[in-house]
């Protein structure tokens, strides 16, 4: 008999440890008194502290931290100060330090640090001087820098790095030389260099890899010969091996995987022959296999597992039985055991919130 990391089951039929609720949600503070609320999103944890952009009538979106008591609630920096909000956009905590986009009303959006205090938040570097901003993103850690994708008029979006002072700030590579924007995407890092999807120009929307110099940025593999994009998405790294979605001119948008170089770049499995793309998507890494959703003419949209190689490649379940698709809403990694997904199954439940325990066979 043989045993699968992933049965789809109710939630309800869950309840082990830290994943069952103790007790019902509380109030921590009423940030913005009366009925407008705060809007707190885009939370993350760093240290013993979540930090989170939330905002007041008089104060909206900037960055507040918790430590989980309303006497541990509070405004880090209103950056942008008074009514305009300084647009904070992802939060990134790295090695203690939280990097993101802000706007402080003279800079535009450009790169920001903080350590979680008034005085230690401040502007890394004005990248794109003006009111434009450099709208930087993407930031990734390796080997003690911090490495995004930013921009400036002279070279357009491109791989930028930081140490986090003004100094230790520069551009890597103008991949697509001159003003145009190389359009990085998927920032991953895989045996000690930075995998990424960048347009040169010359060969479309294709693999690139750096190591953090000029010299060493470089393509990995023209997937796609010429202009025509391979359509990358859905990067994830599993045992020093980056997975992701790709077409090639035999096959639409399929499961690939790559090390860095172009002769350990290949396609893993042809999930759905033929024109059609198998649609990939919701990847995720449980315990040593990659989880993700598929299409297939004969199932829809269902979900799959991975271990990187074509007969491991192989549909879990499939829940939405016949050609009907089960709609995948979210997901998140719990515990290192447990893969939530938010799930319409139209022959059951409708949309509800389902778990892969890892323990049942399933044929």
């Amino acid at each position: 008999m043989r045993y699968s990391r992933c049965l789809l089951l109710p939630l309800s039929a869950i309840m082990y440890g830290a994943l069952a609720f103790a007790q019902a949600p509380q109030l921590i503070l009423d940030i913005n008194p009366g009925s407008g609320g705060s809007m707190p999103m885009r939370a993350v944890a760093m240290g013993d502290q979540v930090f989170f952009v939330a905002g007041t009538t008089g104060m909206p979106n900037e960055l507040w931290k918790s430590d989980g008591t309303a006497a541990g609630t509070q405004l880090v920096k209103d950056i942008n100060p008074g009514p305009p909000q300084s647009g904070i956009a992802l939060i990134h905590p790295i090695d203690g330090v939280l990097y993101f986009g802000a706007m402080d009303g003279v800079h535009g959006m450009e790169l920001w640090r903080s350590d979680g205090s008034e005085a230690g938040t401040a502007l890394v570097k004005d990248i794109n001087p003006g009111t434009d901003g450099a709208m930087p993103s993407q930031m990734t850690p390796l080997n003690g820098v911090v490495y995004f994708s930013a921009g400036e008029p002279a070279t357009g979006l491109e791989l930028w790095r930081t140490d986090g002072t003004e100094a230790g700030t520069s551009l890597v590579k103008d991949i697509n030389p001159g003003t145009a924007n190389s359009n990085i995407a998927g920032l991953t890092v895989i045996n000690g260099l930075l995998l990424f999807w960048a347009d040169d120009g010359v060969h479309g929307w294709e693999l690139w890899r750096s190591d953090g110099t000029t010299a060493g940025t470089t393509l990995v593999k023209d997937i796609a010969p010429g202009m025509v994009a391979s359509s990358l998405s859905e990067i994830v790294e599993l045992e020093d091996l980056a997975y992701f979605a790709a077409a090639d001119p035999d096959h639409s948008s399929e499961l690939w995987r790559s090390d860095g170089t172009e002769a350990g770049t290949w396609m893993v499995k042809d999930i759905n022959p033929g024109i059609a793309p198998s649609a990939i998507g919701f990847m995720s890494v449980l315990d040593d296999e990659l989880i993700f959703r598929a299409r297939t003419e004969e199932h829809g949209h269902e979900f799959w597992k991975s271990d990187g190689t074509e007969a491991g490649t192989q549909m879990v379940s499939d829940l939405s039985p016949g050609t009907a698709s089960t709609t995948v809403q979210s997901r998140l990694v719990a515990n290192g055991q447990y893969l939530f997904y938010g799930i319409t199954d139209p022959s059951a439940v409708g949309f509800e919130l389902y778990a892969c325990d890892g323990s049942t066979p399933i044929w």
